[in-house]
């Protein structure tokens, strides 16, 4: 009897201690967890700034050509549109034009400047991405990588909260803590984490990205290059040593989540650095500068705090706060900028950790998919497709151009002269001196590119009534005919030589 009661004795006690230990581990983990997806909400702050700036910049770098990209008088009207790309863009048969469009840009323009400023900030979050997503479905054409972060980005930006510090709304909050952890911040991280894996898995199929030739080749192609890219195009054993770096970075990404304090904030300043030199190397738009923004989100408490103690109470801190406080009182005096309602900060707050979850295991599967090569299920595959969450960060691989492209349209008019309908001037079929400069910017190279390819049949016919319209509207003397010419010149980095393609005409069009 003595020992079966010592025997229960002893078994209640290891059971007490197994469960006491497994209850520290679970919690240890737990909390290692928490500090790795936690984000600063001064960091936080900073993104939503860097994303309304975004948002601005991206609108007004768009509204130089917002007739030739957006109205039915451009190169891409809706009839084309709707041709190449049924089903959901039918909602631009209901907008009027011109005056959908053009009312589009001042109204998202209103939304950006609210979020820069913290003003409404889930409200002007979820409208400015609604504007942004159809921006994207009215010219597909001219969508880059940086767009596609971008409206990811503004995804995951409506559940998390933006407006605790830096902004207008922030007064409706108590001071609280510093920083917040929850399915959305870790969501948007794994997500910017993600860019670089899936990249990293397309660049080791490219054998010139294990080679280390990638950059270089890519550096020849020259409406790729401009600034600090075309002095380093000279150097290809520097680029070499930069595809190396950028390989063994792409690899290392998933650290950007493991490690914390100042060895995140060094990594993290590496990658931003890249994207830097990206920025004064590439003219590839925004997409250096929205990458930037994404890694503001890894910043840990220690680099806001070191920051601030570097800023201090300087004058420009000062005229800053003023200048807040003045527009918060201006806009709400009373302190409180709109009712509050009974049962609906828990319905918002359910649908916040819920909705994020789900979005977070669609991106992990595309993800997956991507790096195992292997098909999804049907339904998933459909939700992916409509929330456009679907992970294929390409960027350069596996296989980066080497080819540098230039585009020239020879016309005839009627008076029997010979014109280059899009750039004025004789027509001229050679490569130009500076192929950078013959793109009036990165949207104009990314319209080029599809009206290039294989299946951009319809982009080139609409293109070339454009032309010949344009023409017409601006110049005494009209068009009779017009054509597109793609030249292309193939140059190796190591070896010097080039290959010159010949060039082909891709349309010859009758002007009515």
């Amino acid at each position: 009897m003595a020992l079966a009661e010592d025997l229960g004795g002893s078994w209640f006690l290891f059971a007490t201690v197994t469960e006491t230990t497994g209850q520290q581990a679970h919690e240890r983990f737990g909390t290692a967890v928490r500090r790795r997806v936690a984000i600063d909400l001064r960091a936080l702050a900073a993104f939503r700034i860097a994303l309304g700036l975004l948002l601005l910049t991206n609108l007004l770098t768009r509204a130089r050509y917002l007739g030739v990209f957006y109205t039915d008088s451009g190169a891409f009207p809706r009839s084309t549109l709707l041709a190449t790309h049924p089903g959901a863009n039918q909602v631009f048969t209901y907008l009027p034009d011109p005056w959908g469009p053009i009312l589009l840009f001042p109204v998202a323009g209103a939304f950006a400047l609210a979020l820069v400023v913290g003003y409404r900030t889930r409200l002007a979050t979820a409208i400015s991405l609604v504007l942004l997503v159809l921006l994207h479905l009215r010219n597909p054409l001219v969508l880059n990588s940086g767009d596609l972060l971008l409206r990811s980005l503004l995804v995951w930006a409506l559940f998390l909260p933006l407006d605790r510090r830096w902004s207008i709304d922030a007064r409706r909050y108590d001071p609280g803590t510093d920083t917040t952890a929850n399915v959305a911040t870790a969501a948007v991280l794994i997500q910017v984490v993600l860019v670089y894996v899936i990249n990293a898995t397309y660049k080791i199929d490219g054998e010139l990205w294990r080679s280390g030739e990638a950059v270089a080749h890519v550096f020849q192609a020259d409406q790729l290059t401009y600034l600090l890219g075309d002095l380093l195009a000279e150097f290809p054993m520097v680029l070499m040593a930069a595809t190396y770096l950028w390989m063994v970075l792409l690899v290392a990404s998933p650290l950007l989540l493991v490690t914390t304090g100042w060895r995140r904030t060094l990594l993290t300043s590496v990658f931003v650095a890249v994207h830097a030199g990206m920025l004064v190397s590439m003219p590839i738009g925004l997409f250096p500068l929205i990458s930037i923004a994404g890694l503001l989100l890894f910043s840990p408490p220690s680099a806001w705090d070191t920051a601030g103690r570097l800023v201090g109470d300087s004058a420009l801190t000062d005229r800053v706060r003023r200048w807040t406080n003045r527009v918060e009182a201006a806009v709400s005096p009373s302190g409180r900028l709109w009712p509050q309602w009974p049962g609906v900060d828990r319905v918002v707050g359910g649908i916040a950790t819920v909705l994020p979850a789900i979005l977070l295991v669609l991106v992990l599967l595309s993800a997956g998919s991507i790096a195992t090569d292997t098909a999804l299920p049907e339904p998933v595959e459909k939700s992916l497709d409509t929330t456009n969450l679907q992970q294929r960060w390409q960027m350069f691989a596996p296989y980066p151009t080497s080819t540098t492209r230039w585009m020239a349209f020879p016309a005839n008019t009627t008076a029997g002269t010979s014109v280059d309908a899009f750039y004025g001037g004789p027509p001229d079929l050679d490569r130009p001196a500076s192929v950078d400069s013959t793109y009036p910017s990165n949207r104009w190279r990314k319209f080029f590119q599809s009206v290039r390819e294989d299946d951009g049949g319809p982009y080139r016919t609409a293109f070339a009534a454009y032309l010949c319209e344009q023409w017409n509207r601006e110049h005494e003397t009209d068009l009779s005919r017009v054509a597109i010419y793609a030249g292309d010149e193939r140059t190796d980095p190591f070896g010097g030589g080039t290959t010159d393609s010949g060039g082909r005409y891709l349309l010859r069009h009758e002007c009515p």
